[in-house]
């Protein structure tokens, strides 16, 4: 584990090599290569499109209409769309809007890259968490779709950066330019999606903690924190709760909820593995039928019936697979086939060969990430008993963050009503605590190879394994 200086401000690894510049700025590129072959095969064409056209057509009619169908709905894609509208005539407004969230995207990899060096020592590592991160088809198919959660990374890693960045800052400017940026960005994410209400409580954690570990505090450094990325964004948060609610009182709520338990998910499956989790290591698809006969037969009435309840669709069966095994597949797989540029139902072959070789492998990082995250959270209980900072400042912001993206959400999930069908349980909802989980895992690794050269390149290979499998299972060529 890298030392830490009398400061206790963890010091840099070893000045950027020129090959892993080259590498980040490799990843960077194909990741917006992917982005175009995205809005080329029309990937951007998600779940809720419809429900996306009309608000980007009621935007264009009423550039004050700020809200639409729904309070925890936010305007910042809209805007974009709308704009694009605008420059092209109508004619390529969607995929304009998408090209800038996409190379938007791509500029907050270098965010997570640079923000590796306070937690991740080896090169080798940090190079392989960002391309295993930037590929995994979770990310390359959110951040192309067309949906609020498009920009939650990118919001999510210039907020975290900036305030690793203040953390870290010896002189005032630098701390309050660093407290402001990433104010702005917290500011301008309320705008993108609801959930980022909760990233200043995370960032007052995150503060609170780093005085009670480290024993001392520099009260300037953190007023401005505290007035720029916890007041300020805490409040545009709430004012536009607030305007959201007076705006749309009159529409029922699209999200209900039973406090004793809907049944659909309980906690049971939400912790525990289920006896048929081991079917999804096939990678089936959402759209994957139902191999149960129902008893109320096969008319075209009760078809449609069993499909708005999710009984036509085998992932949707409720309780039937755990929601780790789920989020499992949806996060090495693209469950939904949006990749699909035929937009069929079933995944084809090579594909689903490479989708199955991803999900499998991919239990080597689900099994790391678990453990990783169960020695953290000792290191941080032993940090708080014994007043001692042990962890990295920098994996300190991720664990927070992505703990607070993380559980809010899941909780819901066994008293929200459609949890199956609605997609509450897809990956694209918690993907900021995906790349949190990653950044873990690879601090947890780089403690235990330290300088040796041949699991550094284990590590390295079964990445770029991963990496190539998952691309292999979302990348069409006609």
């Amino acid at each position: 584990m890298p030392t830490e200086p009398p400061t206790r401000i963890l010091r840099f690894s070893d000045p950027m090599r020129r090959w892993e510049t080259v590498m980040r700025t490799i990843i960077q590129i194909g990741f917006v290569i992917m982005g175009l072959k995205g809005i080329h095969d029309n990937t951007f064409m998600g779940q809720d499109w419809g429900i996306h056209q009309s608000c980007v057509q009621q935007t264009l009619e009423d550039p004050k209409l700020l809200f639409h169908y729904d309070v925890t709905s936010r305007p910042l894609i809209y805007w974009l769309a709308a704009c694009g509208q605008a420059v092209t005539d109508g004619a390529y407004g969607f995929q304009l809007a998408t090209l800038v969230i996409v190379l938007f995207n791509a500029l907050s990899l270098g965010f997570l890259h640079d923000a590796l060096r306070w937690s991740v020592e080896r090169p080798i590592l940090r190079i392989s968490a960002l391309g295993l991160f930037a590929f995994l088809p979770v990310t390359s198919i959110a951040t192309t779709v067309f949906a609020a959660d498009n920009l939650t990374v990118a919001f999510f890693a210039l907020t975290g950066w900036s305030l690793i960045r203040c953390l870290h800052a010896v002189r005032r400017g630098r701390q309050a330019g660093f407290a402001l940026l990433g104010g702005l960005a917290l500011m301008l994410a309320q705008f993108q999606k609801f959930t980022f209400l909760l990233l200043p409580v995370a960032v007052a954690v995150v503060i609170l903690v780093d005085w009670w570990t480290a024993k001392e505090s520099d009260w300037r450094r953190n007023g401005w924190i505290f007035g720029c990325m916890i007041l300020a964004p805490l409040l545009v948060g709430v004012g536009l709760d607030r305007a959201a609610r007076a705006q749309l009182s009159h529409l029922p709520s699209k999200h209900s909820y039973d406090w004793d338990g809907t049944g659909e998910m309980t906690w049971r499956t939400i912790l525990w593995p289920r006896a048929e989790d081991g079917f999804l290591l096939s990678a089936p698809t959402y759209w994957e039928p139902s191999d149960r006969q129902e008893a109320n037969g096969d008319s075209p009435e009760n078809e449609a019936v069993r499909r708005q309840n999710g009984a036509a669709q085998r992932l949707l069966q409720h309780n039937r697979y755990s929601y780790p095994a789920l989020l499992h597949l949806g996060i090495f797989s693209d469950v939904l086939n949006f990749s699909h540029p035929s937009d069929d139902k079933f995944r084809p072959e090579p594909q689903r060969t490479f989708a199955r070789g991803s999900v499998r492998l991919g239990l080597v990082f689900s099994v790391a990430t678990v453990l990783a995250c169960v020695i953290l959270a000792g290191r941080l209980v032993y940090s708080a008993a014994r007043r001692c900072a042990s962890v990295p400042r920098g994996t300190l912001v991720w664990a927070i963050g992505g703990a607070a993206w993380y559980f809010p959400l899941v909780i819901q999930l066994p008293y929200i009503h459609h949890a199956y069908e609605w997609g509450y349980w897809l990956p694209r909802l918690v993907l900021p605590a995906i790349w949190s989980a990653v950044a873990i895992t690879f601090t947890e690794a780089d403690r235990w190879v330290g300088d040796r050269l041949w699991p550094q390149l284990l590590i390295a290979g079964i990445s770029l394994t991963q990496i190539s499998l998952g691309l292999g299972s979302i990348l069409y060529w006609s």
